[in-house]
């Protein structure tokens, strides 16, 4: 990443044949993570239904506990619970 000073970088678990593995980054300042994870959506670009970056098979989440994932599941549940009482 561009700008990061001290970040590292490495694979996780053991190669598999025809299978990619994780990349685990670790960033040196918050604002250098919400930076990446803010320019995710840039990997998806498309034009006339067609993704236009050699990215767009490329996933960044951030690394999160058990606690924040049930959370964010939970929140995730209730926006698509309030869009679905919204089209009625």
């Amino acid at each position: 990443m561009r700008g990061c000073e001290h970040c590292a970088y490495f694979r996780l678990g053991k190669p598999i044949r025809d299978k990619s593995r994780l990349i685990k980054v670790c960033l040196s300042s918050v604002a250098d993570k919400h930076r990446l994870l803010a320019g995710t959506k840039l990997l998806r670009e498309k034009k006339n239904d067609e993704y236009i970056s050699k990215w767009s098979k490329v996933y960044i989440t951030p690394d999160l506990t058990k606690d924040e994932i049930e959370k964010s599941k939970a929140l995730r549940f209730e926006l698509e619970k309030r869009k679905k009482d919204e089209e009625k």
